[in-house]
């Protein structure tokens, strides 16, 4: 296992002091099987009404599951976060999707439902950080380190998803 040291000797003065604040590890809960079970349900159910709305496909809506799980695995803080980055993702999708499909014909072949594979590789990483952030012992610098992990991946994926929805509708064609 690597400890926090081993940390400290790799980030080095990134790191920040040793210690984290106060009220940093609890801010997006502490881990318990109820909660994990619990975001079973709430991500079955979130994924089930954006396959019914026709945001995900089959595929999509399994892999949400699975990535919404893990981002409540982590604190209900994750969970929200995520669903704040699907809604918009969705909302950004259906804007303007005659001008976008119009521009992208024969350049991008898949629609507006997302498949597992696009599921998975906009959340999945955001979601395993959140979830193993969640299971270090909070206040540490791996927890720490998982935090910061897991936001940058969500809004890396985020920066992708929402530059592409934008720059096709206002005029790009994506390369």
């Amino acid at each position: 296992p690597v400890s926090d040291d081993d940390l400290r000797a790799v980030v080095g003065p990134l790191a920040g002091p040793a210690e984290v604040p106060p009220g940093v590890g609890e801010a997006f809960g502490e881990p318990s099987l109820a909660r994990a079970g619990q975001g079973v349900l709430a991500a079955l159910a979130v994924a089930g009404l954006a396959w019914r709305a026709g945001s995900l496909a089959p595929g999509g809506a399994a892999a949400a599951t699975l990535v919404g799980a893990g981002a409540v695995a982590g604190g209900w803080r994750w969970g929200g976060l995520l669903i704040l980055y699907f809604v918009a993702s969705s909302g950004l999708s259906r804007w303007r999707r005659a001008a976008k499909a119009a521009r992208t014909a024969g350049v991008v072949e898949k629609g507006g439902r997302r498949d597992a594979a696009q599921v998975l590789a906009n959340g999945g990483l955001f979601a395993g950080l959140a979830a193993v952030g969640g299971l270090v012992a909070p206040a540490g610098v791996a927890e720490a380190a998982l935090t910061g992990a897991a936001a940058g991946a969500l809004a890396a994926s985020a920066a992708d998803t929402w530059a592409t929805e934008v720059g096709t509708a206002v005029g790009g064609t994506p390369r």
